[in-house]
């Protein structure tokens, strides 16, 4: 596996000596030498530290604000080469997109709002499949009246925009990559170049904004969590996914699990520590929702990991498909039993 070639920049770490969550200096090392075995691009090996107090998961050093881009030399979310197909059978296909996701989230809220409907669509389409549908467009609630305005942030190409959109929310974009920005642009969308904690947007302009697998990408979480704040209107919701410090994956595959993705995740948060960061910054009507079963993509990049391959390679591709099976289901067991040790904590917060 070619991986992590190289040092990172002397000039471009930046050393804590503390949490970045809680500040506390008490930590034990996690992991050492951790490298970039997810995609092979950034160089450098890395600490990972556990905090004592919050028990939130960080490098130290790690990369600073100026050459963090380093890392995301061919991310596979940024890679702008989604295309939308003006053939006929594009078009069909559009079409069919469209109303699966419609059905989707009619099918959400009539599962929250209908209990007798709710209960026959349960029994109907199975529980992953329900799980994965709203998953699909974020468990977004019905907008109250069309045109309500969502910020995805970290929209990458505008994938979720178009959701979205056919959702008869008006979707807006943020992106630390103009190479994305500039995809999402073509595609139709308003995004702009922006990260957190700094959007440049009016307050109170959002009903929704969702940040899929974004916030351990940020150098600064309270910060951000307050922009987000900042950005939704009164009764406002925030949508968040992230890998989990508390894991079952992570006891599992250690060093190789596929979540560290090393130097990028500057902080995982297990469920506690997630509440309180959203406690904190204002929010309330904080809630863990279930996700779909993803033992599979996780067990299975893992071990290719572990195994000294590149998991994204086409070669690799089924590669652990027998010896992560047993792995997959048993993690998919421990997550619905406790959601606090599912691979991924997906929360909905609303700001009063």
């Amino acid at each position: 596996m070619t991986a992590s070639p190289g040092e990172w920049p002397a000039d471009g770490l930046q050393y804590l000596n503390m949490c970045p969550v809680c500040s506390s200096s008490r930590r034990q090392v996690r992991f050492d030498g951790v490298e970039d075995w997810s995609f092979g691009a950034a160089p450098g090996k890395w600490t990972l530290w556990q905090c004592d107090e919050c028990r939130s998961i960080y490098p130290d050093p790690r990369p600073d604000e100026r050459t963090i881009a380093l890392a995301y030399r061919n991310y596979y979310t940024h890679s702008g080469s989604q295309k939308q197909s003006t053939s006929a059978s594009g078009t069909i296909q559009a079409t069919f997109r469209k109303h699966r996701r419609f059905l989707s989230q009619r099918i959400s809220q009539s599962m929250d709002r209908l209990p007798v409907a709710g209960a026959v669509l349960r029994k109907i389409l199975g529980k992953q499949k329900r799980l994965r549908a709203s998953l699909k467009i974020r468990h977004l609630p019905l907008p109250a009246q069309k045109g309500e305005r969502l910020l995805d942030i970290g929209c990458g190409d505008g994938g979720f925009l178009r959701i979205a959109s056919e959702l008869s929310y008006h979707a807006f974009g943020a992106d630390p990559d103009p190479q994305a920005v500039a995809a999402a642009r073509k595609r139709g969308f308003e995004v702009i170049v922006g990260a957190l904690p700094a959007c440049d947007y009016p307050d109170g302009h959002f009903s929704e904004i969702t940040m899929n697998h974004v916030i351990e990408h940020v150098h600064d979480v309270r910060a951000s969590l307050r922009e987000a704040w900042r950005l939704l209107r009164p009764g406002g919701r925030l949508w968040l996914a992230t890998p989990n410090a508390d894991g079952a994956g992570l006891e599992r595959f250690g060093k190789h699990w596929r979540g560290l993705e090393q130097p990028r995740h500057l902080v995982l948060l297990n469920a506690t520590t997630f509440r309180q960061v959203l406690t904190d910054a204002g929010f309330t009507c904080i809630q863990f929702h279930e996700h779909p079963a993803v033992g599979n993509f996780f067990a299975n990049q893992s071990l290719a990991m572990q195994n000294g391959q590149l998991p994204y390679e086409k070669s690799v591709a089924g590669n652990w498909a027998l010896q992560a099976k047993p792995i997959a289901e048993q993690l998919d067991r421990e997550a619905a039993a406790d959601l606090t040790k599912g691979d991924i904590l997906i929360v909905t917060a609303r700001k009063p």
